[in-house]
């Protein structure tokens, strides 16, 4: 099994098993959004829990999948009365999988990324959006949850691809 901490300067990770997203209603995960030319900030809130098809899921108020959970092999979302899987975990680097719409793959198990917080060692998915040609990079701390986000689009103009939004955790509160 594949541990992960991350090293932040206030902050004391949790200790034993960890999720890749700790769920529990009251969990808090503040956001700085960047676009070009601008900014702003973003809250992530566990807002409840409810049983569906009796298995516990949890709503976080923000996330694409309004209902998310933690299972041995990964974080679920729920859609369309299934779960699928988001995000692999444990894992390790250069693994690929299916999400249900396009292939995903661990680029890193061991990225650092700087947060106004400090710095968070961080598992590295990439996501492609194959319609939209665009693809997220997304950075998770087991323990923690989802330290950055990137989203870049192809811009036809330069034939390259280009940031078009960038989300850095602020701040978290676990319960």
């Amino acid at each position: 099994m594949l541990t992960l901490m991350a090293c932040t300067k206030d902050k004391i990770q949790p200790s034993g098993p960890l999720e890749l997203w700790p769920l529990k209603i009251g969990n808090r995960w503040e956001y700085i959004s960047y676009v070009p030319g601008g900014s702003g900030t973003g809250t992530m809130t566990v807002i409840r829990d409810t049983l569906i098809d009796s298995v516990k899921w949890f709503l976080n108020g923000r996330y694409v999948y309004p209902w998310i959970r933690n299972k041995s092999d990964g974080l679920y979302g729920y859609s369309n009365g299934s779960g699928l899987l988001l995000y692999k975990y444990p894992v390790s680097k250069n693994f690929i999988y299916w999400d249900g719409t396009d292939s995903v793959e661990v680029v890193s198990i061991d990225t650092l990324i700087h947060t106004t917080m400090g710095d968070f060692r961080c598992i590295r998915y990439k996501r492609p959006a194959l319609q939209t040609y665009s693809f997220r990079d997304e950075y998770f701390t087991p323990g923690v949850g989802l330290i950055q986000s990137v989203h870049y689009s192809f811009n036809t103009p330069s034939g390259q691809f280009g940031m078009t939004y960038k989300m850095v955790l602020s701040n978290y509160i676990l319960k």
